[in-house]
């Protein structure tokens, strides 16, 4: 774990810890002391939610001793369990059971979505690896086809007569599609170098050339 995470599970943690210090401060003083309705049980909520965002099923223990503490305290005020600490204590398990579950699928669904995003990136930058080899490898050939397409037409321009004008036309022709194929490569080098940032410049020049 990172000093980040650290610290931010920290302050979680303290969080959760602060927000059960309250709780056990309203149940026993407000509601153990002074008897007083039990208004106060609605901020359990907000500790409940905050334990299962943050802990998923965690947040059902913070519900059972929530639940178990007001159940005490008003047994031991009333010598009975009303319906309303009974409907109380069920609905804390109740949230703690939705929040932690949808929390935890949640999480489950991220990590899935991370996991695909990492192995498509993983699979791109392979093709991408791929599209860069093969066309290195076609680019000098292919440009040593040019150069002797290019060395026949002009000696046979300078030997006039050693070659009929249909021959020298198929020749252009042959030199303009190889032309072409050493654009479209170099085209494709060009496209691939713009999309890896991961290339160094010298290499990304040579690329490109």
């Amino acid at each position: 774990m990172d000093e980040r995470a650290f610290s931010e599970n920290f302050s979680k943690v303290a969080i959760i810890g602060m927000l059960l210090s309250i709780c056990v401060f309203c149940e026993i003083v407000i509601h153990y002391r002074t008897t007083i309705d039990p208004w106060y049980t609605q901020l359990y909520y907000i500790m409940i939610i905050s334990t299962g965002i943050w802990f998923q099923r965690k947040a059902i223990w913070i519900a059972l001793f929530l639940a178990a503490m007001h159940l005490t305290v008003t047994y031991a005020l009333l010598h009975y369990f009303t319906w309303n600490s009974v409907i109380s204590a069920s609905m804390f398990i109740c949230a703690a059971i939705l929040v932690g579950l949808l929390s935890e699928e949640k999480e489950t669904f991220q990590k899935e979505i991370i996991a695909s995003k990492n192995e498509i990136e993983k699979k791109h930058a392979a093709l991408i690896g791929f599209m860069t080899e093969y066309t290195l490898r076609l680019k000098q050939p292919v440009e040593l086809v040019l150069g002797n397409l290019r060395a026949i037409q002009w000696d046979l321009s300078e030997k006039q007569g050693t070659a009929s004008q249909e021959t020298m036309d198929s020749l252009m022709i042959q030199i303009k599609n190889t032309e072409q194929i050493l654009e479209n490569l170099h085209k494709i080098n060009q496209d691939v170098t713009d999309q890896r940032s991961d290339i160094p410049d010298a290499y990304r020049e040579f690329l490109k050339r």
